[in-house]
């Protein structure tokens, strides 16, 4: 983390975008991603204080046919799903409503959400934490609640956490981006959500 700090330090005019894609984990290594967490942005905080401006983008929505749209929770049979042999579903079909903006899903354990509450934990006391306060230079994308709707848009209606390419969604994406750098730029506060 020493070497990106230092090279932001030397070109500040650098976007940073990181996410967090890791695959289900146990109750016990979320503690370790949390902790993980706290360092990443500890360092894009530093690299906001040297110029740069940063963003850490939420987990994308899955669309698994099981109660809770994670590929580990239990499954709901394929005569229930909208298109019988088309693994994903709509959100309403596992109430994930609930997952966006860092909110845990009721069965938490085998939510597809906690990685996003994890990481809005570790924004939120790192904007809290700063000396100076939140910096509107530091921001999360919320792409979880942008492709919730998306449950038909996932390669060959297997993969249901991938998506595949459509000028919609790369429209969408870039609009949340652009929006959060002229944000950045603007000094608009940061929604702590």
């Amino acid at each position: 983390d020493k070497r990106v700090t230092a090279r932001l330090r030397s070109d500040p005019a650098r976007l940073l975008w990181l996410g967090a894609g890791q695959p289900d984990m146990p109750i016990p290594q979320r503690a370790e991603l949390a902790a993980h967490l706290e360092i990443v942005f500890s360092v894009l905080l530093e690299a906001v204080d040297a110029g740069a401006v940063a963003l850490y983008a939420e987990t994308t929505a899955q669309h698994f046919a099981t109660t809770t749209g994670g590929y580990f929770a239990s499954g709901m049979k394929s005569s229930a799903r909208p298109i019988a042999h088309y693994n994903c579903v709509p959100a309403s079909f596992h109430n994930a409503s609930c997952h966006g903006a860092g909110k845990q899903h009721p069965d938490n354990e085998l939510d597809t959400g906690w990685r996003n509450a994890v990481a809005w934990d570790a924004f939120r006391a790192a904007q809290r934490n700063r000396t100076g306060g939140p910096t509107p230079r530091l921001r999360m994308l919320r792409l979880h609640e942008l492709t919730q709707p998306l449950w038909d848009l996932h390669p060959g209606g297997r993969d249901c956490t991938h998506f595949c390419f459509s000028p919609g969604l790369v429209e969408a994406i870039l609009g949340e981006l652009v929006e959060a750098v002229d944000a950045a730029a603007d000094g608009r506060s940061v929604d702590l959500y």
